[in-house]
């Protein structure tokens, strides 16, 4: 059974992603394994809270290589439509999560998973029917 966290952050922030990602390194550490960011549409990291969160030139290279490596941690992007079930070790990171992605999400044989909403009220029945530890952070 996966571990699953939900980032319930009073509104969307770069701080919340750069907190997502940081949570999702260190449990990808814990498992010797990759991290996953998993977003609706691959266009959505370059620009907006993405580039704020990692910068202009960060979040360009992030979506033109999928890869990303921060310290240790290996990070791949991938989308909905590019999503995959193989996943076993690694974490998930799942950002700004869709009905269609939930499934998914559902379905995946990761061993951890890490939710950081567009709102907080995004998704929080769901996490909450799923047992997710509710992480609760203020954006600045």
């Amino acid at each position: 059974m996966k571990s699953i966290y939900y980032f319930d952050c009073d509104k969307q922030s770069p701080q919340a992603i750069l907190m997502g990602m940081k949570f999702a390194a260190m449990k990808s550490r814990k498992n010797q394994s990759e991290v996953i960011v998993f977003v609706p549409q691959l266009e959505q990291v370059n620009g907006g809270i993405f580039t704020k969160a990692l910068g202009r030139e960060t979040a360009r290279a992030f979506l033109n290589k999928r890869a990303l490596r921060v310290g240790g941690t290996l990070f791949r992007l991938v989308s909905d439509r590019t999503f995959s079930n193989t996943y076993s070790n690694d974490v998930i990171l799942a950002v700004w999560v869709s009905k269609t992605m939930r499934k998914k999400l559902e379905d995946s044989i990761c061993k951890e998973l890490v939710v950081v909403p567009l709102r907080r009220e995004e998704n929080l029945d769901w996490a909450m029917a799923q047992s997710a530890q509710i992480m609760s952070i203020v954006a600045e």
